[in-house]
């Protein structure tokens, strides 16, 4: 799920549970989702376009290679990269790994046990750079929004498309895909932004500029040291509270989940031994998805002694009371008498 404690281990891109970088919330992960195939290949497709579009019409030809001097479109590039890696990830995992079920398993419909699915070393890797550019281009979006929006003097429903497109698609994504969230990786896009100053400062004072000529790059003025610093020190402090936002929508999302999902029905506690019945779950910090467990088959019902038919015990409900044999059940008095009594009908 998303997580506030402040570990090396939050740091880290290598997640136990690599399914969920791959399958959406509110999807079994046991099972393909056609829905949320079609829409990580539509918003690949959408931003794949609008920044090869966005590229081609920048300036004039011959200033098209400053395109990427701006923040903006910076986060565009993000953007295209997150969701291109994900369309292929989840493609990949929806139509490829759910259909190699291990040899003699049936395919029954959510019975599908996740952890005989093969994550070798490279597909957890490429996991990983998918989530740091999850974390990172939802950060730059917000970002770019509150810092570039300001600066840019264009009017209209192009200027709202331009820089509102990635926010909304970063705060509707968070509320759809099943990635964890962690605190820790703010400084990823920290580290990113941190870059991109650098990379500004040294491109002015080497006397670059932009496409109409100016050194002022995204309201960043090199000239102006106290406005510069500022403009610097905010947009740092938008970083952690655009992460810190986004990690409060991915808790969001978990609350959402845990109302609506009914495989939050039944609720086991951790360190219960057994599998859990399909469709239960542990309460799991990381608020990962339970793995379905496969019942075992039933015996003859003349079997009695197979282990096989023997129901196995679910923690925290009481076992169903045994059967009772009529032949060997003691004979039950219709009447009761005081201690001491004689019963009139025994002879004396």
């Amino acid at each position: 799920m998303c997580r506030c404690s402040l570990t090396c281990h939050d740091l880290s891109l290598w997640h136990k549970e690599p399914w969920r970088f791959v399958t959406t919330r509110w999807q079994y992960p046991g099972r393909k989702s056609t829905g949320y195939l079609c829409y990580r290949l539509a918003v690949a497709c959408f931003f794949f376009v609008w920044t090869v579009i966005d590229m081609a019409t920048y300036a004039v030809p011959g200033q098209r290679s400053r395109w990427l001097i701006h923040i903006t479109n910076w986060s565009k590039l993000f953007v295209m990269i997150d969701v291109v890696l994900q369309a292929a990830h989840t493609c990949h995992y929806q139509l490829w790994k759910l259909r190699k079920r291990p040899p003699g398993r049936t395919a029954v419909p959510g019975a599908y046990v996740l952890q005989e699915i093969s994550f070798n070393p490279l597909l957890r890797f490429l996991y990983g750079i998918q989530w740091f550019f999850t974390n990172v281009s939802g950060v730059f979006a917000v970002v770019t929004v509150n810092v570039a929006f300001i600066e840019d003097d264009s009017s209209g429903a192009f200027r709202a498309a331009r820089y509102f497109t990635s926010l909304l698609y970063v705060l509707l994504d968070h509320l759809v895909h099943n990635q964890p969230k962690h605190m820790l990786h703010v400084f990823y896009s920290l580290f990113l932004h941190v870059i991109y100053i650098v990379f500004n400062a040294i491109y002015v004072m080497a006397g670059g500029t932009t496409a109409s000529g100016s050194s002022v790059i995204d309201g960043i003025d090199w000239s102006n040291t106290a406005t510069t610093s500022g403009f610097v020190s905010l947009s740092v402090f938008l970083v952690f509270l655009a992460h810190g936002g986004l990690w409060l929508l991915a808790r969001l999302r978990e609350v959402l989940y845990s109302c609506l999902s009914d495989e939050h029905a039944i609720k086991l506690p951790l360190g219960t031994t057994g599998p859990p019945p399909y469709g239960a779950m542990r309460q799991d910090p990381e608020g990962g998805h339970p793995s379905p467990v496969i019942k075992e088959k039933q015996s003859h019902a003349g079997d009695r002694n197979s282990p096989t038919s023997k129901a196995t015990p679910i923690p925290g409900h009481q076992p169903l009371p045994a059967e009772v044999d009529p032949a060997a059940a003691s004979p039950i008095t219709t009447g009761s008498s005081p201690a001491g009594s004689r019963d009139p009908a025994q002879p004396r």
